[in-house]
């Protein structure tokens, strides 16, 4: 009897103790990489160690199927490159999205678990960002600039990427008040850990975020079951805290500048003809706005992929920056300018370097994914999803160790959350 009990419960800190190395992930996300690594890399040995046979059948769902597949092309990819190498080095960080999908699939969720690890991340982005404004005061009292207090120098503390840490943000002020019942219900302390969220989220200052955070909320608003009158009360202090924000010189300057469109830019045409090539003068390049960069990326990636018979299946993994370099180079993009940069656009990014068959599958992980989140009903992972899939655009988060940890860690999370849950309820109504 007393084995039995031990066994019990052993078996019950040991379902807790996985739980919370899981939790540890996500809540380490804004700090240092290091911290991330170190954690991720317990989770794998512990779920290892203590994995449950039953979980096994979960290695056949889409959600396991999609990172295994994307981890074998980037293999293969490395090997057929020229530069294997290069693509070889990369696959550490490749490796990190079967990893997580390990970790994930080795859990026993239940609706309060999943609560709280939303709090423990909310809780978790906002130490984060009290430190990172605590370090912004500091800068106040030694440096005149104002400039160094925003976007990369805002996060440059635990060298973050400033879009992604506005994700965190985002994501964590949504999983904590998505399924608040009423503002009087509030208390005190998270009422003040959201408004330096707020105030972090500002000094990020990622224009995408910050513009699907202000689209998101006002058609959440506009979609309550209240009345009119009631939808106006919180559409115009949203508006009018937005407008105060884009009105911050240094954000109102990105905002403005980022969106400039030169018509020669427009007008600009790839082409192998180095008589018709066109060459961009130091003027030009040091204009050139952060819209104009990634229109500019975008054409020359599509135009030399086609023209080089890679559309198929890309330059490889290992050589598509030293194609894209090339192609910089041959437009007096480079050296000592944008050589070096990705074509900041995470869709075009896969299909230069794996082709138009794994695009083609990467859009149907997408898919999937949407289309699980919307059969459950399940908003925090359709917000999720419509943030990550409109940076994708402008931004390739899956080169990075954060980003790749950032996507498929909640990718993965919600996947077999719901599936999970649908699984409990199928067995809940065969017993009744």
């Amino acid at each position: 009897m007393g084995i039995r009990l031990s066994k019990a419960a052993f078996s019950l800190d040991n379902s807790k103790i996985k739980w919370i190395v899981l939790a540890l992930i996500p809540c380490l996300l804004p700090f240092q990489i290091n911290l991330g690594n170190l954690v991720l890399i317990i989770a794998v040995a512990y779920n290892f160690f203590f994995f449950k046979k039953q979980n096994i059948k979960k290695f056949k769902s889409p959600g396991f199927i999609f990172p295994c597949f994307f981890f074998i092309i980037a293999l293969i990819s490395s090997l057929f490159s020229k530069k294997y190498e290069v693509g070889l080095k990369h696959l550490d960080l490749d490796l990190l999205q079967l990893l997580l999908a390990f970790v994930v699939i080795n859990q026993s969720f239940d609706k309060e678990r999943v609560n709280k690890l939303f709090d423990y991340f909310f809780y978790a982005c906002s130490l984060s960002s009290a430190i990172l404004l605590f370090n912004n005061f500091l800068k106040v009292l030694s440096v005149d600039s104002n400039e160094i207090l925003f976007f990369h120098d805002f996060t440059l503390l635990y060298d973050q990427h400033p879009v992604y840490y506005s994700i965190y943000i985002s994501l964590a002020l949504f999983f904590k008040f998505y399924n608040t019942k009423s503002f009087s219900s509030l208390k005190k302390r998270d009422i003040l850990l959201a408004s330096l969220l707020l105030l972090a989220l500002v000094f990020c200052a990622s224009k995408i975020v910050l513009f699907i955070d202000l689209c998101f909320v006002l058609v959440f608003i506009l979609t309550q079951k209240i009345s009119l009158k009631n939808k106006m009360l919180f559409v115009l202090p949203v508006i009018m805290l937005s407008l105060t924000v884009f009105n911050i010189p240094y954000i109102k300057e990105r905002f403005v500048e980022g969106l400039d469109f030169d018509t020669e830019i427009i007008h600009f045409e790839p082409t192998n003809d180095f008589q018709n090539k066109k060459l961009f003068i130091y003027e030009e390049k040091a204009n050139i706005s952060d819209l104009e960069l990634r229109y500019i990326f975008v054409k020359i990636g599509l135009y030399h992929l086609i023209q080089d018979g890679k559309l198929l299946f890309g330059y490889g993994q290992g050589d598509t920056q030293l194609y894209l370099d090339y192609y910089y180079y041959s437009y007096n993009l480079g050296p000592n300018w944008f050589e070096g940069f990705n074509v900041h656009n995470q869709y075009l990014n896969i299909l230069l370097n794996y082709g138009i068959f794994v695009l083609l599958a990467f859009l149907g992980y997408l898919l999937y994914s949407f289309w699980i989140a919307f059969k459950y009903r399940d908003i925090p992972f359709v917000f999720f999803l419509v943030i990550s899939s409109l940076v994708f655009i402008v931004e390739v988060m899956l080169t990075r160790n954060k980003g790749i940890i950032l996507f498929y860690f909640f990718n993965t999370f919600f996947l077999f959350k719901n599936l999970r849950f649908e699984n409990s309820n199928i067995r809940n109504t065969r017993s009744t």
